[in-house]
């Protein structure tokens, strides 16, 4: 079968992780400086720059394949055809995956000339060729990286193929999990404000969560959005996962960075946003990959869940903030 995709990248050239200078790459650049300043991917169809999510798949992918920069997966059995490393994000409009042919022992010079990638929505069928990009590693080895253009469905499956030109294949499937809804509980006590926010249907400890608040110094400044830490990490319960917010806590952070006294009780409150990342399943033991066929590494999919609600004029007047000019009238 004649490959759609061949070991060279985009346009026939290769692409390298190097500095750039007068045009051309510089030599090769450690992995850890990859990702800290993410100017090295010189022949992508885009920056890589312009791609936080590349920049933090990258990094997850060395991770993954626990750190060692040649990636020549060495192993006997002979049906494991690929090692690949990657994963869905529904927030990403490309998806990425590396992929390194599987190297039999008795013979480490082996290795297919053609590899191709195809991805199968399996709700839809709708299957999709993946490009491909060979990339130079900081210890002169070499890697393929392919990429395609597509947001990943929340709720599908997705099949990962990976062939070489005897049509040897490696599969993987996985499920990009579905957004969630939330349920907001107040406690209120004599001297702080505690909302109980439960993500419904959530069976496991997001991998992260973020908390932000909007607000405005006065009626008269325009809202700001401060994100404030949130240590929490929270708790299964019978709809979902539970986090605590000390609202009377938090109240004291945001005054400081708005340079406010404890006592000012002026700053208006609009709402408070939480966003929480989701995993698959596969990331629950990323180290046993059961979805994989035909090989190993790691297929799963994140994605991100996010919820606003307000709190009442009562609620704020006792937590201590002021009301938004529509709730004040």
């Amino acid at each position: 079968m004649k490959s759609l995709h061949t070991h060279r990248a985009v346009g026939g050239e290769q692409v390298f992780f190097g500095r750039t200078h007068g045009g051309r790459t510089r030599g090769s650049v450690p992995t850890g400086a990859l990702f800290d300043e993410g100017r090295y991917l010189t022949h992508f169809p885009f920056p890589i720059s312009q791609s936080p999510f590349l920049l933090f798949l990258l990094a997850v992918l060395f991770l993954l394949s626990a750190c060692d920069d040649t990636f020549a997966p060495v192993t006997e059995n002979p049906t494991n055809f690929f090692a690949l490393y990657g994963f869905l994000n529904s927030d990403a409009d490309t998806q990425f995956v590396r992929v390194n042919p599987v190297r039999p022992m008795l013979d480490p010079a082996s290795r297919p000339t053609d590899v191709r990638v195809f991805s199968t929505q399996v709700d839809t069928g709708e299957r999709l060729p993946w490009r491909d990009s060979l990339v130079v590693l900081d210890d002169g080895t070499t890697g393929l990286l392919f990429y395609a253009p597509f947001r990943a469905t929340r709720g599908s499956s997705y099949l990962l193929e990976v062939q070489d030109a005897a049509e040897h294949t490696t599969e993987a499937i996985t499920e990009v999990p579905l957004p969630l809804s939330v349920r907001v509980d107040s406690l209120a006590q004599p001297f702080e404000f505690i909302q109980y926010v439960t993500w419904l249907n959530q069976q496991h400890m997001p991998a992260q969560t973020t908390l932000r608040y909007t607000v405005a110094p006065s009626p008269s400044s325009p809202p700001v959005q401060i994100t404030l830490p949130f240590s929490d990490l929270g708790r299964p319960t019978a709809g979902g996962w539970a986090f605590a917010i000390n609202l009377s806590r938090d109240r004291t952070a945001l005054l400081s960075q708005l340079n406010r006294p404890a006592t000012d009780s002026s700053v208006i409150l609009f709402d408070l946003e939480m966003e929480i990342e989701q995993r698959s399943e596969e990331w629950l033991n990323p180290n046993t990959p059961f979805n994989i066929q035909n090989g190993f590494g790691f297929w799963g999919a994140i994605s991100t869940s996010t919820d606003t609600w307000t709190l009442a004029p009562d609620d704020l007047e006792r937590v201590g903030f002021a009301a938004p000019p529509a709730h004040s009238q």
